[in-house]
């Protein structure tokens, strides 16, 4: 074993082969990822008999018995290994090598990922967005529709524990009209929504500060999925 690493060390150091020789070639993967089982196959010409190496040495190497391919298992680890092909024939000699890295491919692409679903809207920001989308012209609609989920948002925070139902509408409507330019435009969607909320104030469930609070917090989040 030991001359015939010799012989190839020798072989790789010399010049070509002529072309009435053999000429050793492999085919194969250049890189390889960690437990994969890579085959190596003979492309050469001019052979009587091949015979193949793996450096460094390791039990994960096979060579079929026809003498044409060679298997490598990369095993566990990253790193590299170099395959060697002697091919012999006409009392001539030809080496190739063929370097194969181990777990240096590129990182795979991840896996693209759903988008979240949306929060289902409750019935109040549900009846705001449509009501939205049927009563106000398309026509500047969604920009109009994002100032107002503030005018709403900023309105709730505003709105104090002394405070009445009409000082919280006047307050909210005013703060409506400064935000949205046109404000007549919302007309239909302002009178909907305030049909809405006298029917609640007469049940009872709107009367309190902070029930007015959480409903201001509803519509803007309708208005918000005014697209």
């Amino acid at each position: 074993m030991r001359c015939l690493v010799l012989a190839i060390v020798a072989t790789l150091l010399s010049p070509a082969v002529s072309a009435e020789g053999p000429v050793a070639k492999i085919e194969g993967p250049e890189v390889i990822a960690i437990g994969q089982l890579a085959t190596f196959r003979s492309a050469s010409t001019g052979a009587e008999s091949l015979a193949w190496l793996c450096l460094p040495a390791t039990r994960n190497w096979a060579v079929d018995s026809s003498g044409q391919c060679a298997f490598l298992a990369s095993g566990d680890g990253s790193g590299g290994f170099t395959v060697l092909l002697i091919a012999l024939g006409d009392g001539r000699l030809s080496v190739t090598q063929h370097a194969v890295a181990v777990g240096t491919g590129p990182n795979p692409e991840p896996e693209p990922q759903p988008e979240p679903e949306p929060e289902p809207l409750s019935p109040l920001a549900a009846s705001a967005r449509d009501w939205c989308l049927a009563e106000v012209p398309v026509d500047g609609r969604a920009a109009a529709a994002k100032a107002l989920v503030g005018s709403f948002r900023a309105s709730a925070a505003k709105i104090g524990p002394a405070m009445t139902p009409r000082q919280i509408v006047e307050m909210t409507f005013a703060a409506n009209r400064q935000a949205v330019p046109g404000y007549e435009r919302w007309q239909k969607w302002g009178r909907r929504l305030a049909d809405y909320l006298n029917a609640e104030h007469a049940a009872g469930r709107l009367v309190q500060p902070a029930q007015y609070r959480a409903a201001w917090i509803e519509i803007g989040k309708g208005l918000e999925a005014v697209r």
